[in-house]
């Protein structure tokens, strides 16, 4: 399975945008990897469908662009790494 490492720069620190990663997380399926509650950086591991169902494209290292809907609660999203699992 192909699984993008995705970092997710929040417009909160996490410890006020707890419910907005739980939610992403359950909705789109995601594996939450690292959160801090001090942190403004949540990292989640995407499957390789989700991510182009959620961002339209195949996942490559480097930015993307935020989704619209999301654009009030995270300033960047960067993809750092393009894994293949066994």
């Amino acid at each position: 399975m192909i699984n993008a490492i995705v970092t997710f720069k929040l417009a909160y620190p996490y410890n006020k945008s707890t419910q907005l990663i739980q939610d992403l997380v359950s909705v789109w399926d995601l594996r939450l990897i690292t959160s801090s509650m001090d942190s403004d950086t949540t990292v989640v591991s995407v499957p390789w469908k989700k991510f182009k169902d959620i961002f339209g494209s195949n996942p490559q290292v480097g930015g993307i662009a935020v989704p619209i809907k999301l654009q009030k609660f995270v300033h960047n999203i960067i993809v750092d790494q393009v894994m293949v699992d066994e």
